[in-house]
């Protein structure tokens, strides 16, 4: 159900965007990605994403079924593009 979840700079909190909206937790996004199943992957230094909630992947941008989105790191976008592209969009 968790789309993605990113920090608020400057903070110590994080939006964790949803099918059901978005929530703010206190946490370090650091020890979170440890805690989170496999289907997690770091895009950006401040952004974890959900691969099997993507739908389409362009630009360097991932896009989720509620329309949200989330930009990819440079860094990280030839192994996002690999995980993804191993995916079944429905």
């Amino acid at each position: 159900d968790i789309f993605y979840i990113e920090t608020v700079k400057q903070t110590h909190i994080c939006n964790v965007v949803h099918k059901n909206g978005i929530d703010c937790v206190r946490t370090d996004i650091s020890k979170l990605i440890k805690e989170l199943s496999n289907e997690f992957e770091v895009v950006r230094s401040s952004t974890i994403a959900n691969l099997s909630a993507v739908r389409s992947f362009q630009d360097g941008e991932l896009f989720f079924e509620d329309g949200s989105s989330c930009l990819c790191g440079k860094k990280y976008i030839s192994q996002i593009m690999k995980l993804v592209n191993k995916r079944v969009f429905i």
